[in-house]
């Protein structure tokens, strides 16, 4: 229902999403690249580079490092929609888990509703899909898919619970948040997986007391967010190798921040209105008996009809 509030006034909810868009964009708060910048060819390819996982394959966009330095830094983008649909924990059903458990992940679909400022982010994903091509065989790389949902062009972010060994970047081993899995159903169904840094997805809600405080970000439960909600989403890239020397690009969920809920606090309005304007039919009296004896009242005048459970002040209690 709230999808359909959003698609009905997709016009309102796009200028809506473009006044966020605009507003990130100058925004420093957490120092990310914004992935529409990525369009730009020449930007994507001086500043960031592809680093080669020699002992398994997996490739990640970073940032160069400094000469002689062992490490890179992982390049985390972000970018802001509306949420389409929802993936996310904790995982109280089996029927949430895939055939293959280590394949369960947690994600979101985002879509712009056709907004340009979105859609340049669908053609930073396609810049940086053949920059991976470039450095891979060639035709070794998965095309892309690109999929719509009510008419509107719609991207994917997830990231998996557990590494395989193909997406192995030797991150140490780390507990599991018990959130995620309160009943113990999925780690029992998952024996050799690793659950490490890599996995981890972190969730935040943007909030301000008044338009003259500045905002702060306080962690959340994935399950504060909701369809149609205005989140801003971190991600980060990489290709990993399938099968028969073919590999697949990712785009990793790092973590996602509610930014605004404005059409489903629009949707719980339109609700309530709906249930005021309906005509409302006469009180009936109910007959209820209560008490030690049977005694019969209707609920219009209950004193009468409860004389015997009146307590005197002068009865000795225990």
């Amino acid at each position: 229902m709230t999808l359909r509030m959003l698609y009905k006034d997709d016009e309102k909810y796009r200028n809506l999403l473009q006044s966020i868009i605009s507003s990130a964009e100058e925004s420093t708060d957490n120092g990310r690249t914004q992935l529409s910048l990525l369009e730009q060819r020449a930007r994507l390819r001086i500043s960031i580079v592809i680093q080669d996982g020699k002992r398994n394959g997996r490739r990640d966009l970073v940032y160069p490092s400094d000469p002689g330095s062992a490490e890179h830094e992982e390049v985390v983008v972000r970018l802001s929609g509306f949420v389409l649909r929802t993936n996310l924990p904790p995982i109280t059903r089996i029927e949430q888990l895939p055939k293959n458990p280590y394949a369960a992940r947690q994600s979101l679909t985002l879509t712009g509703l056709s907004l340009s400022n979105f859609d340049s982010n669908l053609r930073a994903v396609s810049e940086v899909h053949s920059y991976f091509a470039d450095n891979l065989p060639n035709g070794a790389l998965q095309p892309l898919k690109h999929n719509k949902d009510g008419g509107h062009s719609y991207l994917e972010v997830s990231n998996r619970y557990f590494t395989q060994e193909v997406d192995d970047m030797g991150y140490p081993d780390i507990a599991i948040d018990p959130y995620i899995d309160p009943h113990g159903i999925f780690t029992s169904k998952v024996t050799t997986g690793r659950h490490t840094e890599d996995n981890i997805v972190l969730y935040f809600e943007r909030m301000r007391l008044d338009a003259q405080s500045k905002y702060v970000y306080n962690p959340c439960k994935p399950t504060a967010i909701r369809v149609g909600h205005i989140v801003e989403v971190q991600a980060s890239f990489c290709s990993v190798p399938t099968s028969k020397g073919r590999f697949v690009m990712l785009m990793k969920l790092r973590s996602v921040c509610i930014l605004d809920t404005s059409v489903l606090q629009d949707f719980n309005n339109q609700v309530f209105h709906s249930l005021v304007k309906q005509p409302t039919s006469p009180l009936k009296k109910v007959k209820r008996t209560v008490g030690y004896d049977t005694q019969t009242y209707d609920t219009d005048h209950p004193v009468a009809g409860m004389k015997r459970l009146r307590i005197n002040a002068e009865d000795n209690m225990v």
